[in-house]
């Protein structure tokens, strides 16, 4: 339950920070031609966003970029 606790606190100052605003845009946009009603919808879609989001995040760290490319252009061997 630490890890859990210790990741969600991680993933909530991700969410509030300044640098997500773009994000949390561009997922209320996507959002507002959904009704209340349609609550599920919303959930699905922010949910595909967040999986979308989590795929991009190792290759930072693995010196790739998402398509597999080094970056600087250079191809990946």
């Amino acid at each position: 339950m630490q890890e859990f606790n210790l990741y969600f606190n991680i993933g909530i100052e991700h969410i509030l920070n300044w640098e997500a605003l773009d994000h949390i845009l561009f997922v209320a946009a996507l959002c507002l031609r959904y009704l209340l009603k349609d609550w599920r919808k919303v959930v699905v879609l922010v949910t595909a966003f967040t999986i979308g989001q989590k795929r991009k995040m190792p290759y930072p760290f693995l010196d790739r970029r998402a398509d597999g490319a080094r970056p600087g252009g250079m191809a990946a061997t």
